[in-house]
């Protein structure tokens, strides 16, 4: 069985030697790869890497963001043919020691996606605003899809060899969200494995303050919902059409029952109204969809990752 440890990287230097050193001591039960994916880092972290014994780096001159380091590690990963593949923060947040029982939790409950759940409620680790936030939005992440997760946006995972398929995250900030979205609509099995600790190292990179990182995750989720949830727009039709078959109704029922429209003319003009615009957002709404679509689709089927690889 082939298992990588993928680890997203930007800028760690101060981090990435203690992080590969834990994984390093977890490694020796398991016998795993450890590929390090530098995402341009303009300190000194690829200076470090170089110097790390027994890992595999894959780098690039530019940062690209976290999404394309994820694109980068599934390619990475179906290229070489990985039964699971783990990705693991870089920052050291999450607990290295509870990879293997990750591992086993995966093979024992047959899971496609297996989340490293952080318990928000209990840690003193983030703020209590920023404790809310998680819980909030993985309660909207769970709402639109259907299921209950706990933790939509972990950055400790675990993917099996068909999860990594045909996956791809097309948007410029994270992988996290989005990629459920896919496995939910392939039907992948996703569990959650409930983590006894995790750490705090420093500030979050992808975004500067939680106003920042509550807009790009609301922009994530509406285009998700775009790509794999368009019925949902469908179900919110039928809702805004109620108010105006019913103003509509007023009008008609005493038309036909009575022979008399007097007092109903404006139900009537604001029900179709109503009706009309609700009729043209949907067909906008679905135009818009499909060109997301069939863009993700060539996107995917026309993506050849760039970048360098070294073996330490």
């Amino acid at each position: 069985m082939k298992i990588l440890i993928a680890v997203p990287c930007f800028n760690e230097f101060e981090d990435i030697k203690g992080t590969i050193s834990n994984l390093k001591k977890i490694n020796k039960k398991i016998k795993a790869d450890i590929c390090v994916f530098d995402d341009g880092s303009t300190d000194k972290t690829l200076q470090v890497l170089k110097q790390i014994e027994r890992i595999i780096i894959i780098f690039t001159k530019q940062n690209n963001g976290l999404s394309e380091v994820f694109n980068r590690i599934a390619h990475y990963s179906k290229e070489n043919e990985y039964d699971f593949t783990i990705i693991f923060d870089a920052d050291n947040q999450y607990p290295h020691e509870e990879i293997d029982s990750m591992l086993k939790f995966a093979k024992s409950e047959n899971s496609d996606i297996v989340l490293g759940v952080r318990n928000f409620k209990s840690n003193n680790v983030f703020s209590k605003t920023k404790n809310r936030l998680q819980i909030l939005g993985s309660f909207a992440v769970s709402t639109v899809l259907g299921l209950r997760i706990k933790d939509a946006t972990t950055g400790f995972r675990l993917y099996s060899s068909k999860a990594m398929e045909n996956i791809y995250s097309s948007n410029s900030f994270s992988y996290t969200i989005e990629t459920l979205f896919y496995a939910n609509k392939m039907k992948f099995k996703i569990s959650e494995y409930e983590l006894v600790n995790f750490y705090k190292t420093r500030d979050s990179r992808l975004f500067s303050n939680n106003l920042e990182y509550i807009k790009n995750t609301l922009k994530i989720l509406l285009n998700s919902i775009f790509l794999y949830k368009p019925k949902l727009f469908s179900y919110l039709y039928f809702i805004f059409l109620i108010p105006g078959l019913y103003l509509c109704s007023r009008f008609f029922r005493n038309y036909f029952l009575f022979g008399s429209y007097d007092g109903n003319i404006q139900s009537l003009i604001i029900g179709s109204l109503i009706i009309t615009m609700s009729t043209l957002i949907l067909v906008f709404i679905q135009v818009i969809s499909s060109i997301k679509i069939n863009l993700l689709n060539v996107q995917k089927s026309n993506y050849q990752p760039n970048f360098n690889k070294l073996n330490t």
